[in-house]
């Protein structure tokens, strides 16, 4: 319009375009951080976060098989006398 107003219609044309803009840059923000939380994952996370699991694992079945081991020691020990 001349007098420097906007029309309800444009108005609308104009909001309808920025909700259009806004949503295809959430979807990307979105990629780009589900991208980052999968490297974060892949390089990071999954190693500090199983690492003490696997240590006490390791140490549970160290100490089940030295008992074992000291188990037969034992009875090879007893049967020979």
């Amino acid at each position: 319009m001349a007098d420097g107003r906007i029309s309800n219609k444009e108005l609308y044309e104009s909001l309808n375009n920025l909700r259009k803009e806004l949503e295809q840059d959430d979807k990307r923000i979105e990629a780009n951080i589900q991208q980052m939380e999968d490297k974060i994952d892949k390089t990071y996370t999954k190693l500090v976060q199983f690492q003490p699991v696997k240590n006490i694992v390791y140490g549970m079945v160290a100490i089940i098989l030295s008992g074992f081991l000291s188990a037969v020691l034992f009875f090879i020990g007893w049967n020979s006398r």
